[in-house]
């Protein structure tokens, strides 16, 4: 003990002699360590950091002209942006005004407003037309446009995201370039002070899937099935993340001109057969996003209820030993939930039941399962209105047709709402679609990059 107390008392003295040598340098050094670190603390602030560069990869067809709205609404704002219950707020705009019966739309300009190039954002940039709509500009902030007919949508209609040539927007990214192939985008790269995003085009989820195997691309994002589900090896290394999307549903749709399917009873014997329907916040009961002020909760729900289907069944004329034969069309990313479905029609009402894959809805399909986007407005005008082809159910209800001829011309809400209500309410009794659930999106991600 007394050898190892001798030894710090050495080595205190080794210190002590040091420091009374070296004070005036040890004390510079202090000094000049503590400017260092309050200059760098002051100018770290405006010392750029170094741009990340993510790769996203993204499932579709898309053009200049056809931008995805993950990308589009990165460089720009429309007049109006859209709320979450559906609504218009004020976005490039800053206020409006309706007048002359619902047909004259005039807008105001937020001031101190810039493009992207630096410009003053004027009225008479606006390059926003539409058929058979007159747009004036009043003055360097206001804008007007003179519809032929009153249309409660057109609020919503205007917040499509807004550019000058080349792509020049009023959003936080910028465009930095982009690659075609013909005339479709193969790739565009869009950046902001802090990062450089890169989307890269795929026309399927096998070659989008590929492609992040190989490293091309870092994320794949919005996929509608999660494609390592089958390859637990993969999984363990992804951050792979999945998000319910209400502006977009899963249905199957009954086409309403075929020789059964135009039944309303085997409609509804069919909706009703359906097992395994979500019992969570992914169900759909409605056309409508349930976020929307327009939505009714208040509808026939059709529960999985199989000697309600078989009731319904025995109603609808056949000869005897009749044995009818359905056929589902689906792509491929649905086929597991058609085939759930076909043993689930085969089990409760002993029809059969075929299943076939498709690439596109065919002329002459009996039952589509497949996805509908949801307009951001609840008018439905455009998908159910016995006159549209996009009415891809055929279905033709003089009720329902009246119904959104008026709405789309009210511009009160709370009356619009009353048709809309009544809408959902007519549509779901006579059953031309059978909801199903809102899709999961999922993204894959090799690190969580942001």
């Amino acid at each position: 003990m007394p050898a190892l107390f001798k030894k710090i008392q050495i080595v205190g003295w080794i210190i002590k002699a040091f420091l009374a040598k070296h004070k005036k340098l040890l004390g510079a050094g202090l000094l000049v360590g503590l400017l260092v670190f309050f200059f760098i603390s002051k100018i770290l602030p405006f010392i750029p950091s170094p741009q990340k560069h993510v790769r996203i990869g993204l499932v579709g067809s898309y053009s200049l002209d056809n931008l995805p709205d993950a990308v589009k609404f990165k460089l720009s704002q429309g007049l109006t942006n859209i709320a979450t219950d559906g609504s218009a707020a004020p976005a490039l705009a800053k206020d409006w005004k309706i007048s002359e019966g619902n047909k004259v739309y005039t807008f105001t300009l937020k001031s101190n407003i810039y493009w992207q190039d630096g410009q003053l954002i004027k009225a008479q940039d606006i390059n926003c037309s539409f058929k058979d709509v007159e747009v004036n500009i009043l003055d360097d902030n206001t804008l007007e446009f003179r519809l032929k007919e009153p249309f409660a949508p057109f609020l919503v209609a205007v917040s499509n995201p807004l550019f000058k040539n080349d792509l020049i927007g009023t959003g936080p990214f910028k465009l930095e370039g982009f690659k075609k192939r013909g005339e479709e985008l193969e790739s565009i790269t869009i950046s902001d002070l802090n990062q450089k995003i890169t989307y890269l085009f795929y026309p399927n989820m096998d070659t989008a899937k590929l492609a992040f195997k190989r490293g091309e691309v870092d994320v794949l994002e919005d996929l509608f099935i999660n494609p390592f589900a089958d390859e637990p090896d993969w999984q363990t290394h992804l951050n792979i993340s999945s998000t319910i999307k209400k502006d977009r549903y899963t249905a199957l749709f009954y086409n309403n001109q075929d020789e059964l399917l135009g039944d309303k009873n085997l409609r509804q014997a069919l909706t009703y057969a359906i097992k395994n329907k979500p019992q969570d916040e992914s169900r759909v009961f409605t056309p409508i996003n349930p976020d929307s002020w327009a939505f009714n909760s208040q509808v026939k729900k059709y529960e999985y209820d199989p000697e309600h289907s078989k009731e319904i069944f025995s109603k609808i004329p056949r000869q005897e030993g009749e044995k009818f034969v359905i056929k589902i069309s689906t792509s491929q990313s649905f086929l597991s939930l058609a085939e759930e479905i076909k043993a689930s029609w085969e089990e409760t009402l002993g029809i059969e039941v075929r299943v076939e894959v498709v690439n596109a809805i065919p002329a002459d399909y009996q039952v589509f399962l497949g996805i509908q986007e949801i307009p951001d407005d609840p008018d439905q005008y455009m998908l159910w209105h016995s006159t549209r082809p996009e009415n891809i159910t055929k279905f033709n209800d003089p009720r329902v047709d009246k119904l959104l001829e008026d709405a789309r011309k009210i511009q009160d809400q709370e009356e619009r709402q009353l048709k809309y209500y009544d809408f959902q309410k007519f549509l779901l009794e006579e059953a031309p679609v059978a909801f199903i659930q809102y899709p999961q999106s999922f993204r894959v991600a090799k690190n969580p990059l942001f």
